[in-house]
Formats: structure tokens, sequence, C-alpha cells
């Protein structure tokens, strides 16, 4: 089961995206393209956007990040299999937000 998203101005949405701002994001450093990153953060919603790319709509949330930290591999994986756990017990979606690892 894929969560829907709600379409804008009567116009389907085909996506979502999230964008990370704030002071936290700041001590991330420099990151390699391709490179695979985990992150655990906390942070507010600050803006929602439509942006058209070709008459298709995405959804960009800008989420302004109070503490962001970078954590290794093999924690990263235990905590999303934790959090796809819970998803799937508390509202019977597995997966939830995670597109099996295909980049979007």
């Amino acid at each position: 089961m894929k969560a829907a998203v709600p379409r804008f101005e009567g116009m389907p949405v085909h996506g979502a995206v999230v964008k990370l701002t704030g002071k936290a994001t700041e001590k991330v450093g420099s990151l390699a393209y391709d490179e695979e990153v985990y992150f655990v953060v906390r942070g507010v919603v600050a803006k929602v956007a439509h942006g058209p790319d070709e008459g298709v709509f995405t959804r960009i949330h800008e989420v302004k990040a109070s503490a962001l930290v970078m954590v290794d591999g093999q924690a990263g994986e235990r905590m999303l299999d934790e959090a796809r756990m819970l998803a799937d017990e508390r509202f019977g979606i597995r997966n939830l937000f995670d597109n099996g690892g295909d980049q979007p």
C-alpha cells in the first residue's frame, strides 16, 4: 500500500520530496554524490510547495531541522527496520515513505 499524495489545484501530484534546511544541516559537512547516508532528524515543516516539471507536479516539503545526526549504516538500517515494523503494526502500512532503495 502506498500513501496517496493529495491533488494540487485539481492537478495530480506524482511524488513528494523532503528538503532539509536549518542550522542543524550545516554540521553535515561535505557529502559525495551517490554516497549512501543515514540521518536521524527532528524538525518542523516550514513550507510546502508544488513544483511543476514538464506538467508533472511534485510536492516539496521543506523541513527546518532543529537536530540532525548522521549515523553509520548498521545503526541506520536498525532504525529503519524498527520504524517499518512500527508503521506496519500501527497503520497496517509496510514501508511507509520507503521506496525500497530506488532513487527518485
